[in-house]
């Protein structure tokens, strides 16, 4: 008894004329568009992301290698120190200290660098 009236509920409202097709006269879309899309964030471009690529290609070896490792790989600068150790020296935690403190000061240089020359490609606006 129960499926029987379940089952003549669900075909009254597939029925009804609320579910039949809009009449031509009323709009499909609304009459106002929809304001909710933003521009995209010159860095998240394609084009941006790729002059970044290249840009990246012209560094050093080393300076390609600390971008890789702290910015794709989210490492901890400690752990950027011991993997980008020469081995002239013993790795004791005041020397991993040491060379993290260094590898933090050449990314902000490497960083400032990528920006001047993606600035000057025209990649980001001078004020980004």
């Amino acid at each position: 008894w129960g499926y029987h009236l379940l089952r003549a509920a669900l075909h009254k409202y597939m029925h009804s004329p609320r579910r039949r097709e809009q009449p031509v006269s009323s709009p499909v879309s609304p009459e106002k568009p929809n304001d909710s899309r933003t521009a995209t964030s010159p860095w998240l471009k394609t084009d941006v992301k790729d002059g970044f690529i290249e840009l990246r290609e012209t560094l050093d070896a080393n300076d390609q290698i600390v971008l890789l490792l702290r910015i794709n790989q989210k490492m901890a600068w400690t752990e950027i120190a011991r993997i980008m150790d020469d081995g002239e020296a013993p790795m004791t935690e005041d020397v991993v200290r040491r060379k993290a403190a260094a590898l933090r000061q050449n990314f902000h240089r490497i960083k400032d660098q990528l920006r001047k020359l993606a600035v000057e490609r025209g990649l980001i606006p001078p004020e980004v």
